[in-house]
């Protein structure tokens, strides 16, 4: 089974102006969010074990060399 992910409308604008080799990646890593919703580091809102939350590291802000 596959779950809906639901972005925030920021994230969402952000998402749509990803380069697309730079979303692509960022849509795999959903689809395996979506396929495993209970693992990945996601956690229960409000006591509601099919409502989850997750955070991402940043897919927007590539490193900066140092």
């Amino acid at each position: 089974m596959t779950y809906r992910i639901a972005y925030t409308d920021d994230a969402g604008v952000e998402r749509r102006s990803l380069a697309a080799e730079r979303r692509k990646l960022f849509e795999n890593g959903m689809t395996a969010l979506a396929q495993n919703p209970y693992g990945c580091g996601s956690s229960a809102v409000r006591g509601d074990r099919d409502r989850r939350d997750a955070t991402r590291q940043s897919a927007t802000s590539p490193s900066s060399p140092t």
